[in-house]
């Protein structure tokens, strides 16, 4: 059974340049949905579900609201999230548009340093094929 803060690993072959290696790949039990963080949330204060459901899912709103008109958002403890470009080099500046530099619209996460030193503390653990599994 797994415990907090421990993250699962595996091993996983590959080819590269044409021979077979070995490398570890990440392995997550499930994915958390909205509802299962709404209910936590719920449990760990005096919110009732419908109140934490209704919150979050403002919160979350006006997040997507702010990145849709450009601008980055930095959540306490966790990092900022803000739009960035996919792009391509281009000979000169003329030819810097939609149609011929920008392949798409992104979004882009930068961790708070207090969060990566947490992760990079937690216990790596290999899989031993009990758990429930579902590769990243």
């Amino acid at each position: 059974m797994s415990t907090k803060n421990e993250i699962l690993y595996k091993p996983k072959q590959k080819k590269v340049f044409g021979k077979e290696r070995w490398v570890a790949t990440l392995v997550s039990k499930k994915q958390i949905s909205l509802d299962t963080i709404i209910s936590d949330v719920s449990k760990n204060t005096t919110g009732q579900p419908g109140e934490v459901s209704g919150m979050l899912r403002a919160y979350l709103g006006r997040i997507r609201t702010h990145l849709l008109e450009g601008e980055a958002v930095k959540i306490e403890g966790l990092g900022t999230f803000y739009p960035r470009l996919s792009t391509r080099f281009v000979e000169d500046a003329a030819k810097v548009s939609v149609n011929e530099c920008i392949k798409g619209v992104m979004i882009g996460f930068r961790p708070e340093q207090k969060l990566v030193a947490v992760v990079k503390k937690a216990n790596l653990r290999k899989f031993t094929g009990k758990e429930n599994e579902t590769e990243e």
